[in-house]
């Protein structure tokens, strides 16, 4: 795996809790609409039993996001360790808005008044760091 696929998968992880988010809404409306038709008397075409199926669904969904929310932080916190290793609070700085904040480098140099080319080199100096600190990790953890 590149440095920047490492780097990818909080965004990715991230995308995912949000979809799960989404399918939790959208379970939610369905079953606000079904029990809004029983108290109102009118016509309500999901029997009830389907209410309970739904409401089982969206405990299943959160536990799922609950897990992968714990991923996420995880990441989170296994990524700032090795960015707090880039000495140049800049590189860091690109690194961590454009990987875990999701900022695109365009927002990047406008944020920072700097031209995109400094935003890429910066960028591109930030990975060089980063793929020789997680290989010297991976080397000092293979040797014990």
């Amino acid at each position: 795996m590149t440095v920047k696929e490492y780097l990818a998968q909080y965004r990715t992880l991230d995308a995912y809790i949000n979809a799960k988010l989404e399918q939790v809404e959208h379970l939610r409306t369905l079953v606000t609409r079904t029990n809004a038709g029983r108290t109102t008397g009118g016509f309500n075409p999901m029997p009830y039993d389907k209410v309970g199926e739904i409401t089982a669904k969206i405990v299943d969904l959160e536990n799922e996001i609950n897990s992968e929310i714990d991923k996420l932080i995880d990441l989170q916190a296994e990524i700032k360790g090795y960015t707090a290793l880039i000495p140049n609070a800049k590189v860091r700085l690109v690194i961590d808005l454009h990987y875990i904040n999701g900022r695109s480098f365009k927002e990047i140099a406008r944020s920072e008044s700097r031209d995109i080319r400094t935003i890429f080199r910066w960028h591109e100096t930030g990975l060089n760091y980063l793929e020789k600190s997680i290989k010297n990790f991976e080397n000092v953890i293979q040797c014990h």
